[in-house]
C-alpha cells in the first residue's frame, strides 16, 4: 500500500508544485473569514491533489495495470481513501507554515488561523 501512495505522489510533482501557490493565495484571501478560511483552503487543495491523481490515472490507463497487479483491489482502494489524508496533512501543513512565516517575519497580513 505504501508503494501506491508513494506512486501517487510521485506522479503528481507538478500539482504539488502548483499547490503551494494556491496555498499562499488562499492564505492570503481567506484569511478574512477566520479558521473556516484554513478547512476551506484545506478542503480546496486537497480535492485538487485527489482529481488530479485521478485524472492522471484515467489518462494513462492506470487502473489496467493496477488491476493486472498481485495487489488485492482492496487494497488499492484503501491506498487511494489514505492518500486523501496525506493530502489533507500537506494542505494543513502548508497553511500553518505559511503563518509561521508571516509571524516570524512580522509581515503586515493579518492570518487569524
Amino acid at each position: 500500500m505504501y508503494h501506491l501512495i508513494k506512486k501517487d505522489i510521485l506522479m503528481q510533482k507538478r500539482a504539488l508544485k502548483l499547490s503551494v501557490l494556491l496555498i499562499i493565495f488562499f492564505t492570503i484571501t481567506l484569511s478574512n473569514i477566520g479558521p473556516a478560511g484554513l478547512t476551506v483552503g484545506v478542503l480546496a487543495i486537497t480535492y485538487q491533489l485527489v482529481l488530479g491523481a485521478s485524472a492522471l490515472e484515467d489518462k494513462n490507463n492506470s487502473d489496467i495495470i493496477l488491476i493486472s497487479l498481485p495487489v488485492k483491489r482492496a487494497t488499492i482502494v484503501l491506498s487511494k481513501y489514505v492518500s486523501i489524508y496525506i493530502y489533507a496533512a500537506y494542505a494543513a501543513i502548508g497553511f500553518y507554515l505559511i503563518y509561521f512565516i508571516v509571524n516570524l517575519l512580522n509581515l503586515p497580513l493579518d492570518i487569524p488561523f
